[in-house]
């Protein structure tokens, strides 16, 4: 690429962005359709940043749910005016992360991290008792929505199962979904790409078992212990 087709990322008004804004800041372009991930990459390497590393995604072919890269996800905004701060840049790069571990297509897992963030504004400054209630009642969404007991302990145990292996993939990721207010909308939509990542590899998702580890079963899902 020549001087003058050179890429250049934004900058901002009171000096350098770091290199984990920068690397959002391309992600975002890319997203945009206004750069290719190759003209990011070379912007970045032209700024003296490392581009965004290539995550191993499950080769597992999902059909119909192509697994989408770390520009594809979208982010939702997280307050008026666009502030970011470094702990939501962190997040945006943990969470990327961790939906490109776990082999998600760009809308279901941007669904995901949307409904995340709605859910910790949704119990910003609940009690205990009130998260307990919360819970209890997005509880009760699940097992209206998949009516069979059997079918509900096995789809949340495989979300469980699904979550402690992008855990290991990416340590963090489940404090992360912990500390945000139990929601039955993200736990469907990880429970169903699980079951549908078992699907496409060992066929009839009712053949699925439960991980011999009490811990590893129950996962993230903490309620499930109760």
């Amino acid at each position: 690429m020549t001087d003058e087709t050179q890429i250049k990322l934004p900058q901002a008004d009171s000096g350098p962005f770091n290199d984990e804004q920068s690397r959002t800041i391309a992600n975002d372009l890319i997203a945009a359709g206004r750069i290719t991930r190759e003209q990011a990459d070379e912007a970045l390497i032209a700024e003296g940043v490392k581009p965004t590393p290539t995550i191993e995604r499950p080769t597992v072919d999902v059909s119909g749910f192509p697994a989408a890269q770390l520009h594809e996800f979208k982010m939702p905004q997280w307050a008026e005016g666009g502030d970011v701060t470094p702990d939501h840049i962190e997040f945006d790069k943990q969470i990327r992360t961790a939906l490109v571990a776990g082999g998600f297509e760009k809308a279901i897992g941007s669904a995901v991290v949307a409904e995340l963030v709605a859910a910790t504004k949704r119990t910003e400054g609940m009690d205990d008792s009130a998260l307990e209630l919360h819970t209890r009642s997005e509880l009760i969404k699940l097992q209206k929505l998949w009516r069979d007991p059997d079918t509900y302990q096995r789809r949340m145990g495989m979300a469980a199962q699904l979550i402690d292996e992008i855990e290991a993939k990416v340590p963090g990721v489940k404090q992360s979904i912990n500390s945000a207010g139990f929601s039955a909308a993200v736990v469907a939509n990880i429970a169903l790409h699980a079951e549908r990542l078992y699907t496409a590899k060992h066929g009839d998702p009712t053949n699925w078992k439960a991980p011999a580890s009490e811990q590893q079963r129950r996962g993230i899902f903490k309620e499930l212990s109760k």
